[in-house]
């Protein structure tokens, strides 16, 4: 029967992660191998990020670094032309700019629970 009320129910789910993502850092990273999710890559370069599973790449937001000369500092606004592009779902090619870019690496894989 029914009563136009609202059901609800709730539920508890435990979630135990066996093998996280990983990405190999390359070399001429700047940073703590395994503390950071900032990564430093020179410009006009191709780099393969490698991880420990099947992955795909995903553009997120860039910025470029533009300097001031009245203030004799970098800003940073939005970009009107690549910083990098995304190639083969494993590769980040860099190009001449210097700013900061988002690069989101997902798991490809879909779980069936």
């Amino acid at each position: 029967m029914y009563k136009n009320e609202r059901n609800w129910f709730d539920t508890d789910a435990t979630v135990k992660v066996v093998d996280k993502l990983s990405i190999n850092v390359p070399e001429y990273s700047q940073q703590d191998l395994k503390q950071t999710s900032l990564y430093l890559l020179p410009p006009n370069t191709v780099s393969k990020i490698q991880t420990n599973r099947k992955t795909k790449l995903n553009l997120g937001y860039s910025t470029e670094a533009v300097y001031d000369p009245a203030t004799r500092k970098y800003r940073y606004q939005e970009s009107s032309s690549p910083i990098i592009s995304l190639m083969n779902d494993d590769s980040i090619r860099t190009y001449d700019k210097f700013g900061k870019v988002t690069v989101i690496v997902a798991e490809s894989q879909t779980f069936s629970d």
